[in-house]
């Protein structure tokens, strides 16, 4: 991880998604410290391996204290619709000292109601399909998931930019 953000660096990357958890699902503040140091004061995420997190709270606030500019989570949940209720607490506590990002699940059919339930100023969302072709060969070497690929969805892309329009 060292390796990579130095080479983004070099490469003109100016922010970074990263986490590192213990065995016992807590934030590993060690090797934290030394990715956040690593990179040099760009902006900082906290991967959304933060839902494997026990106790939220406290690694919310240890967040904070190492530097991190945002969180993304699902609120400990499977989908952030699941988890809205873990996310406003989230937001509550952070108290403008850190930005929770919702994401996991997060769709055109229901990103109105995470925007008016959590008044988030981000959001993440994948925007992805999955192809029609399948890999069949990738598939039975137990590589690419389900032997299919996805990408990036222009229709979704732009139906998320119509929703959103300047709420963030």
């Amino acid at each position: 991880m060292l390796q990579d953000i130095s080479d983004f660096s070099e490469l003109g990357v100016d922010s970074f998604v990263i986490c590192a958890l213990t065995t016992e699902s807590t934030l590993d503040l060690p090797i934290l410290r030394t990715l956040i140091e690593a990179c040099h004061g760009y902006e900082v995420t906290l991967h959304r391996a933060f839902d494997q997190v026990g106790d939220q709270e406290l690694a919310l606030n240890q967040a904070i204290d190492l530097g991190f500019h945002r969180i993304l989570t699902s609120g400990g949940r499977s989908t952030v619709i699941e988890g809205l209720e873990q996310l406003a607490l989230l937001s509550s506590k952070a108290n403008g000292r850190i930005r929770i990002v919702p994401g996991g699940g997060i769709s055109p059919s229901n990103l109105q109601a995470v925007l008016a339930s959590l008044k988030p100023s981000a959001v993440h969302a994948s925007c992805r399909s999955t192809a029609n072709e399948s890999f069949d060969r990738c598939a039975q070497l137990g590589s690419m998931g389900n032997g299919r690929t996805s990408a990036t969805d222009l229709a979704t892309v732009l139906a998320f930019a119509a929703i959103i329009g300047d709420r963030l």
